[in-house]
């Protein structure tokens, strides 16, 4: 947007720390240098999870700042979540993240070329979570309910596939077969030829490995605070569960509902691959860029329009 074009400049900062902080310092400096520009802040989930309590005065600051023109996020649960904890007491936008054209499903002769050249069984049921591992990511939780489903899936063997930093992973939790991919530059393949997404969050103001997850034709099973959680409802394209306390508890009992989820899909296939499909519909209109850009101009219209008026 120049200036040529009677239109303000605009900083869009992506996470409140570093880059809210430093696009309000800079966007002082501008205004203080007569260049009328535009600032947006674009909070993510470790912004109030994570860094926010700890920088909780500079936080509320950021958010309430009268030199922040917008506050766009990627769902209304995490835009309500901003305004209660930290008392944003004006609109959020939202705007859902956009996904590359790679994330696509693959046909079943495809898939099973894949998981030969992958090295990954056949006829065994894929449960992938891809995740930077955190604690909030709750990894722990994942083990316990893929060992649960590889207990219970007498007639398949379940193989977890855990793509990102390794989780801390106890000697034995036989009969489920874990492989350990590490850091990958690419999950595409990973998800394409796997069964189910399983991703059990405490907290995700979004959830992109998710959105991946979906745009690849797999159903997901994630806990209902996600905030694509909506999403998944709209199209049945999986499992949404309550958010359960930490650990301890009885692992018998663990994500029952998320158990539950995951034995249908690895017990019918049909209403699995049904999941899928409604799942990478879904994800191919609402986290397309056309999407994603459609939602953004509009957004931008509006701003300009009211940049211009006296």
């Amino acid at each position: 947007m120049s200036a040529a074009e009677g239109n303000a400049p605009l900083i869009w900062a992506h996470y409140l720390f570093p880059y809210g902080a430093a696009g309000l310092m800079a966007a002082g400096l501008l205004r203080g240098s007569g260049v009328p520009v535009r600032l947006w802040l674009n909070p993510a989930g470790s912004d109030i999870w994570e860094v926010g309590p700890q920088l909780r005065e500079l936080s509320t600051g950021l958010l309430r700042d009268p030199g922040v023109d917008r506050i766009v996020t990627y769902s209304p649960s995490f835009a309500a979540e901003l305004s209660d904890q930290y008392g944003v007491n004006r609109p959020i936008d939202v705007l859902k993240p956009c996904l590359s054209g790679r994330y696509r499903p693959l046909s079943a002769v495809d898939r099973a070329a894949a998981r030969r050249r992958l090295g990954l069984p056949a006829d065994a049921f894929l449960i992938s979570m891809h995740s930077n591992m955190r604690p909030v990511k709750a990894p722990e939780d994942v083990l316990c309910v893929a060992r649960r489903v590889a207990g219970l899936l007498d007639s398949r063997n379940v193989v977890l596939l855990l793509a990102g930093p390794a989780p801390s992973i106890p000697w034995d939790l036989s009969p489920l077969d874990i492989r350990l991919l590490g850091l990958l530059r690419d999950v595409t393949e990973v998800l394409q030829v796997s069964d189910a997404e399983l991703n059990l969050s405490r907290h995700d103001s979004f959830n992109l490995s998710l959105a991946e997850a979906m745009a690849c034709g797999v159903p997901v099973v994630t806990t209902d605070v996600v905030g694509i959680a909506p999403d998944i409802h709209a199209c049945d394209a999986g499992a949404t569960v309550p958010l359960e306390p930490p650990v301890p508890r009885d692992p018998r009992r663990c994500y029952r509902a998320a158990v539950d989820a995951l034995c249908r899909f690895g017990s019918r296939e049909e209403e699995r691959s049904a999941a899928g499909r409604r799942a990478g519909e879904h994800a191919a209109a609402a986290f397309s860029g056309a999407a994603h850009w459609t939602r953004l101009r509009s957004l931008l219209s509006a701003e300009l329009a009211g940049a211009s008026q006296p």
